[in-house]
């Protein structure tokens, strides 16, 4: 099997975004075909009050294989 991964994290003010990306390929030894997997997921979230201790998010995540 062979497996690419990306994480990106980013942050604006109270505002966060985190991103994976997966690509992964391969078969076992019995197996006559390679599969294929890809996974995207996001995760957005906006924290507040004075020590941003109070927050609200999104998440999504979508894998096809």
């Amino acid at each position: 099997v062979d497996a690419i991964m990306l994480n990106g994290f980013l942050k604006a003010g109270g505002l966060e975004f985190f991103g994976t990306y997966e690509n992964a390929n391969g078969r076992s030894r019995t197996e006559t075909t390679v599969r294929n997997i890809h996974q995207y997921a996001a995760d957005l979230i906006y924290r507040f009050g004075h020590e941003e201790n109070i927050y609200a998010g999104v998440r999504y995540n979508n894998v096809s294989g």
